[in-house]
């Protein structure tokens, strides 16, 4: 209210002009649309949902996918997804690189410094502007972001927790499993010293009886002769006598005992067992050392040495024959011919071992290749050309024949047909050898000195076949 100048009632003031409603800010639309719905940040790589139309980050798409196992849908829209199948949005990820040039600097500028070369390409707004697109940040975004911190910080301190008490589980199985192998071993080896002293009885007993029983013909030996005095005349009618009465107990002196031939055979059988322990152990050993010192999750596939007919997954684990080449940079590593791919990760030396998924596959070969191996020229696979890999049979009439790729290739009789194929590489022993992985059941080794480096290898003849690198 205003009051008269000259001391009147007062005047009402005029009505405020309704304010209008703010108009968006110009950029919070496009930063928006710019957004991922998932990290809610830039897209880094932004690939688009083929069935129904949404952006998101490759990473995160990814992840969401892989989290939600097999019911996929798409993380903004919930539109169920049948296949993993997203395009690359280029188009997109120009834009999003432009406004990132755009906000690239994030500093205050005068107008001669803005008039200068390092920003005359860069948009420039007023400070005053600039502030308000900053304090739009909801609150609610904030809180919502504080709030889910706070739930991962929470879910992380279950999770740590969890995972301890997992290893203390691991731990006391770990005590009570090599508890029970060294009891084993002590019953085993008590078992045996036993069988040893018995024995060492037995030669005692066996040793004794027989002195004794010589000695005693020695006496009696000895007396003959001094009842003969020693000498060496004709014999009359009494010596004739003694000597008949001597042939007659010839017996005594000339039949032996057994003597020590039954426990000698027995010493030969217990020597027999203890080659066999030794080989036994020898060889668990062997397998135990590599099962514990051995990791074969980290082996990829490798993208630089892939024939452009074969395609890699995400994860670089498994990998498919197209009916079509894929447009890839040339590459020297590059199988241009053979449908082939290498591991990502090739040994110097050690043992590695991995497992291949071949499932119900028609034709493929898995096993191992020197650095060297022909790329850019048909190859044959045998390890004269720096291969070694067994497959399925694809040449001839013979489609189902298994074998391993010598020089001519060696037939395979195998009791079953195996899904899963074990690669043991012992680079310093000079040998691969290859497994059933489902029961372990050998199948086949090749030995050779190795010189060079040597990478896992995986090779597919039919259009929509696969491999994949076991866990």
């Amino acid at each position: 209210m205003e009051e008269d100048s000259c001391g009147g009632a007062p005047i009402p003031a005029p009505a405020p002009a309704p304010t209008p409603a703010p108009a968006p800010a110009p950029g919070r639309g496009l930063q928006d649309e710019l957004t991922c719905a998932v990290c809610l940040e830039y897209f880094r790589d932004p690939v688009m949902v083929s069935d129904c139309g949404h952006n998101f980050c490759r990473a995160c798409v990814t992840q969401c996918w892989e989290e939600a196992g097999r019911g996929l849908c798409c993380p903004q829209c919930r539109e169920p997804v049948p296949q993993r199948l997203f395009r690359p949005n280029r188009q997109l990820a120009n834009i999003v690189d432009i406004v990132r040039q755009l906000d690239a600097d994030q500093r205050a500028v005068c107008l001669v410094c803005y008039l200068a070369w390092d920003h005359r390409g860069h948009r420039v707004v007023p400070v005053e502007e600039a502030a308000l697109g900053f304090q739009e940040a909801p609150q609610e975004h904030l809180a919502c972001l504080r709030k889910g911190r706070e739930e991962s910080k929470v879910q992380r301190e279950r999770q740590g927790e969890e995972l301890l008490k997992q290893t203390e589980t691991e731990r006391q199985k770990i005590i009570a499993e090599c508890k029970e192998l060294r009891g084993f071993l002590e019953e085993k080896e008590q078992f045996l010293l036993s069988r040893l002293e018995e024995l060492d009885r037995d030669i005692v007993k066996r040793k004794d009886e027989s002195v004794f029983k010589l000695s005693e013909e020695i006496c009696h030996i000895d007396k003959l002769l001094s009842e003969k005095g020693g000498e060496s005349e004709p014999m009359d009618q009494t010596d004739q006598s003694v000597a008949s009465t001597v042939t007659s107990r010839n017996w005594v002196f000339q039949k032996q005992e057994p003597g020590f031939s039954e426990v000698e055979k027995k010493l030969k059988s217990f020597s027999q067992k203890s080659a066999v322990l030794k080989e036994v152990l020898l060889e668990f050993k062997e397998n135990l050392r590599f099962e514990l010192e051995n990791d074969t999750g980290d082996i990829t596939l490798d993208p630089e040495s892939t024939n452009p007919y074969l395609m890699l997954s995400e994860d670089k684990r498994s990998v498919r024959l197209r009916s079509a080449p894929q447009d890839l940079p040339a590459n020297p590593k590059r199988f241009d011919y053979a449908f082939c791919v290498l591991g990502a990760e090739g040994f110097f030396s050690g043992r590695h071992y991995w497992e291949v998924e071949v499932g119900d596959g028609d034709s493929w070969a898995v096993g191992a290749a020197r650095e060297s191996v022909r790329r850019k020229e048909k190859i044959d696979f045998a390890p004269e050309e720096g291969i070694w890999a067994v497959g399925l049979n694809w040449k001839g009439k013979n489609w189902d024949q298994y074998q391993a790729f010598t020089s001519p290739e060696t037939p395979l009789s195998l009791c079953e047909r195996p899904r899963k194929i074990g690669v043991y590489l012992d680079y310093e022993g000079g040998w691969v050898a290859f497994y059933n992985a489902d029961n372990m059941a050998p199948i086949f080794t090749f030995t050779a000195a190795f010189t060079e480096k040597i990478f896992p290898f995986f090779w597919l003849f039919y259009v929509g076949s696969s491999l994949s690198l076991c866990n």
